[in-house]
């Protein structure tokens, strides 16, 4: 499971005209984030995934690691909004019947991101082709088979994918290895939005960008610090 808060607050001048990702640097794995909608505001938020060995972060705490990690950010904000999300695993079954999910009510949320709405369209579009097949046939029951059969081939290679890679991002090294990796070779950075926002995989080119990138030497940063 996954804490999110997000809000509309107006943009930062050092934020304007750009999409900020801040990833955490205490509550792994995190990040919060200002996306300008052009319109004087942003799209604010932060999220973290939760663990059973400490506790769920309250809305206070919430707040306060957003602004830890983008200062400014929840200035003047509105509109906020928070809710758990199920994250998605390797082990992913919809069941069968004549009851449909799709989306969140799937648990189809990429532990990577938190993002929702690729999965959300494409099991949306197999539930409704698989209710009007079944309907069709005068089999009303046999729904959930035929929507569990296209959606795990569709998903299922990737949400393997996505928990490995979840898994390894919990690790500091890894992630940071991640960035550098990406903001290096096209490629990588190509390979990743593809996992973290659509149905990816990990490819030859994101593990070996990690692997260079997990051997070279790591520079202290000057990124925001959360507090405890």
């Amino acid at each position: 499971m996954t804490a999110p808060l997000r809000g509309y607050a107006p943009v930062t001048p050092g934020r304007r005209g750009v999409q900020v990702i801040e990833f955490g640097t205490r509550h792994q794995p995190s990040y919060a984030w200002s996306f300008d909608r052009g319109d004087g505001h942003a799209n604010v938020g932060y999220g973290e995934v939760l663990h059973g060995g400490r506790p769920a972060p309250t809305r206070a705490q919430l707040f306060e690691r957003l602004e830890a990690l983008l200062p400014g950010a929840t200035e003047e904000g509105r509109n906020w909004a928070g809710h758990l999300l199920p994250l998605s695993t390797a082990r992913w079954r919809p069941p069968a019947g004549r009851v449909l999910l799709a989306g969140d009510a799937a648990c189809l949320v990429n532990p990577l991101t938190g993002e929702g709405i690729h999965y959300a369209v494409a099991t949306g579009i197999a539930a409704g082709r698989a209710a009007a097949a079944a309907l069709r046939d005068g089999r009303p029951e046999q729904a959930g088979e035929r929507y569990a059969r296209v959606t795990r081939r569709i998903l299922l290679p990737h949400l393997r994918h996505t928990a490995l890679a979840a898994r390894l991002a919990r690790t500091a090294g890894v992630l940071e290895a991640g960035l550098r990796a990406s903001a290096a070779d096209q490629r990588v950075f190509d390979d990743f939005v593809e996992l973290g926002l659509a149905r990816g995989r990990l490819t030859p080119a994101v593990a070996f960008g990690l692997g260079r990138a997990l051997l070279t030497s790591v520079r202290p940063t000057d990124r925001p610090q959360e507090s405890a």
